[in-house]
């Protein structure tokens, strides 16, 4: 799949900011590695600048490990999730600090006390990518997805998706099944819902993308993370929202499945597809 001519392509006479500002909202005690992942795959993906928004320790880790990243420390509370008193915090650095996109949720835990920060991020007019306990806190008031000023990516794997519409997380689907509840999904809350499988799927409602590349060695912790900093980056660099997640799911694919050539499906782990995205996006160019 040849990629558009916004990633293939830059200006001489370019510099950082015209290529996005993204932010990255989450972390919790334990939970760090997922701010880096995302980050550090945002970062190969094109992305003028990250900053990774987090509390406590889990700032201190991406401060460390992530070292072309910025770090917005923030009021935090138990185990160093984000209180309810980061959200004035995190507000005034997005109308501050030119941000283009926001990637909610990466090792942010679950707690009823993280619902405002949900709410606030989802209606700052900005493209909202939410993952992991991001899609995790929205379940417990759904509602909020239908009030809410912010273009959104959701991207749940089944179990999450199945939480978002208020069933159990261990319901299994078939592909069928999962393509018309993701397309009513889609349609009912006016948004793009990427839905990891085997064969990931990007609907919007109306288009479908189905994913084709990948291998069963993605199935590893922070495989989703990564995919969450990849659509994120392209969406700050200027691609529209279905582009830029049906792009992500493709080139987080090749780039799984470059690595799965050299070092095997057994061995896959997170950050090797990190490592190989330079090579699945030179590919695609």
């Amino acid at each position: 799949m040849r990629l558009p001519l916004r990633l293939r392509k830059r200006k001489p006479d370019s510099y950082k900011y015209t290529y996005g500002h993204l932010l990255i909202v989450g972390g919790s005690a334990g939970m760090s590695g997922a701010l880096v992942l995302a980050a550090e795959a945002a970062l190969r993906s094109g992305v003028g600048l990250v900053t990774v928004a987090a509390a406590g320790k889990a700032a201190e880790v991406v401060d460390m490990r992530v070292v072309e990243a910025m770090t917005l420390k923030v009021a935090g509370g138990k185990n160093d999730t984000i209180s309810r008193k980061a959200v004035p915090q995190i507000s005034d650095f997005i109308k501050k600090k030119r941000i283009n996109t926001v990637v909610l949720g990466n090792g942010m835990g679950v707690n009823a006390s993280l619902l405002p920060l949900c709410r606030s991020v989802i209606n700052t007019f900005l493209p909202v990518v939410i993952d992991a306990d991001g899609l995790n806190n929205i379940s417990q008031d759904i509602k909020i997805l239908g009030r809410r000023n912010s273009p959104l990516v959701l991207t749940p794997h089944q179990g999450e998706f199945m939480r978002l519409l208020g069933k159990s997380p261990h319901t299994k689907l078939d592909a069928r099944e999962g393509k018309k509840l993701a397309q009513s999904f889609a349609l009912k809350y006016n948004l793009i819902l990427v839905l990891k499988s085997h064969k990931t799927l990007v609907t919007d409602g109306k288009r479908f993308f189905e994913n084709k590349r990948g291998n069963p060695g993605m199935a590893t912790a922070g495989v989703g993370d990564v995919l969450a900093g990849v659509i994120g980056a392209f969406i700050a660099q200027g691609l529209d929202m279905f582009s830029a997640a049906k792009y992500g799911v493709y080139i987080h694919s090749q780039a799984a499945d470059l690595a799965a050539k050299e070092k095997g499906e057994l061995s896959l782990i997170a950050s090797d597809i990190i490592d190989y995205l330079p090579l699945a996006i030179k590919s695609g160019s």
